[in-house]
């Protein structure tokens, strides 16, 4: 695939991954605004565990081996029953793990959240209670996923990407509907959740069949395909759940601190904006990508779509880390600094989300590394990574956790992930005999090194931007000029110095940009 498309196509899924994001970050505010960090908490837990599976099961280990085997498969007629066969299969054996879940969330879940008993005697069972009726969500977004998972490996994007803002708006909508007739409690979040996912599936419905994709249900007569699925999710249900488990681990220490699980979900719903726009995005395009290109067997286009891949990775995501680092402060202000959330709860916020930001540069380049080994149907290096991976976290936890505190979950994760990048380099030479090559280590440097001098400009002119709650007076939007002056001066300064530092990539995607523009 050349460039162009490449690009084209991460355009396409990211700007729906983005809106989805904006979406979800408003959705963030008006929780903020009616429920204080410590309530907040038995929300987050509580939709954080069937998140974290449907993770695992759907979005992780059923894309990463449906969409290789579907690829593989060249008459069309046999992709359609294979769609219909493997759907069937998929929906018996989710609506199985669904109810398990159901039936024993009371057991595990106290296991979980154990610290949440310091606080309250109620906090552990309405955190139990709210689960049980998230576990339905599973169900329907799993469902989801299916059927964007087809949509991608026809290279169709934005639909999919877009689906979940229609979630986060429909919660919106709930809990405003709650809040006019004065019943803010938790049973809104219920109501939420369930009709979110309800009307998300919908949406997709709509536009798969728009799409052309027939899905009946259909029991297999053939198991070939089917096992040559469940052959690759066996170990990429490994996979997808190191960073899942490593969230179960990261619920059970933040347990232990009042309003933990609270700062690190908003502050990681922070990072989860750029992540979405630009690792999620890419990771999307490139399975489907690198797939098509290991059937044709074209060797040379794959390292050089690779390569090109990473410059194109790192131009993006060492900025907007630094960026996001140096105005870490302001940008969680501007969003959550109203209603119930204090400016202690802002800096605690900000602080943990600057932690948690370099990580994305780590994850972006190693979801492509990771399209990779899948798209060759490569597992064992993938389980090797995983479970190293799982280990590092708890140890860096315990290291870390008496020096960092709070803050220590997110210390760990980043640090986890430059090492799962580095693990994934390492393999990808070996079985793969592919390297990053000294031109894209070149490429890092003069990136990290003009990034590195503007955030720390930016932190500097950050204390120019006063601690003023997010409303609709003058002050406000004094600020919020000063904020969006400061970040054209961010881009305008990193576009020259890209120029003085020779970085011709971005010369060449403005140009492209501006053509297109003038189109």
């Amino acid at each position: 695939m050349s460039t162009k498309k490449t690009v084209k196509y991460i355009f396409s899924s990211s700007s729906g991954i983005f809106i989805s994001r904006i979406f979800g970050l408003l959705r963030d505010t008006f929780v903020t605004h009616f429920f204080k960090p410590s309530v907040q908490d038995i929300f987050n837990a509580a939709f954080k565990v069937p998140n974290t599976f449907r993770s695992i099961f759907a979005e992780g280990a059923m894309t990463n081996s449906y969409i290789p085997v579907l690829k593989s498969i060249a008459d069309k007629k046999e992709q359609e029953e294979f769609q219909s066969n493997f759907f069937t299969v998929f929906i018996f054996l989710l609506l199985f793990i669904t109810i398990i879940l159901i039936i024993f969330v009371p057991f595990f879940m106290p296991y979980l959240v154990r610290g949440f008993d310091k606080f309250s005697p109620t906090k552990i069972s309405s955190t139990i209670f709210l689960s049980r009726y998230f576990f339905t969500y599973l169900f329907i977004i799993s469902l989801v996923s299916f059927f964007s998972s087809s949509m991608n490996a026809i290279f169709k994007f934005f639909i999919p990407s877009i689906s979940q803002s229609i979630f986060n708006l429909i919660f919106i909508l709930v809990i405003v509907y709650f809040a006019l007739i004065k019943k803010i409690s938790l049973n809104l979040f219920i109501y939420a959740v369930v009709l979110g996912g309800i009307f998300q599936l919908l949406f997709i419905l709509f536009f798969a069949y728009k799409y052309g994709i027939r899905i009946t249900l259909k029991w297999p007569k053939k198991w070939n395909h089917i096992y040559g699925v469940f052959k690759l999710m066996g170990p990429s249900l490994l996979t997808s759940a190191t960073y899942q488990v490593n969230i179960f681990i990261s619920t059970y220490f933040l347990s232990m601190f009042d309003g933990g699980q609270t700062y690190h979900y908003l502050a990681q719903r922070l990072f989860q904006l750029p992540i979405g726009l630009l690792s999620v995005a890419m990771a999307q395009v490139f399975l489907p990508s690198f797939s098509e290109l290991v059937q044709k067997n074209d060797k040379i286009l794959l390292n050089a779509t690779l390569k090109r891949s990473i410059q194109l990775s790192l131009l993006l995501t060492i900025p907007i880390a630094g960026y996001m680092i140096g105005f870490a402060r302001p940008l969680t202000q501007l969003i959550f600094y109203h209603g119930a959330f204090s400016l202690n709860d802002v800096k605690t916020t900000s602080i943990i989300f600057a932690y948690y930001m370099p990580g994305i540069i780590f994850i972006t380049i190693s979801n492509m590394f990771t399209s990779l080994f899948y798209s060759h149907k490569i597992w064992k290096s993938q389980v090797l990574v995983s479970s190293i991976s799982i280990f590092l976290f708890f140890i860096y936890i315990k290291i870390f956790t008496p020096i960092f505190g709070i803050n220590a979950i997110a210390v760990a994760n980043t640090l986890n992930t430059f090492t799962q990048l580095v693990l994934l380099i390492l393999l990808a030479k070996i079985l793969l005999k592919i390297s990053i090559g000294k031109e894209n280590l070149i490429f890092a440097i003069k990136i990290v090194l003009l990034t590195s001098i503007l955030s720390l400009l930016l932190f500097f002119t950050s204390r120019f931007i006063g601690y003023i709650k997010t409303s609709f007076n003058l002050k406000f939007f004094i600020n919020l000029i000063k904020l969006i002056l400061f970040s054209t001066i961010f881009l305008i300064l990193f576009y020259l110095g890209s120029r003085l530092l020779r970085i011709d990539f971005l010369k060449e995607i403005v140009e492209s940009f501006a053509k297109k523009v003038k189109r």
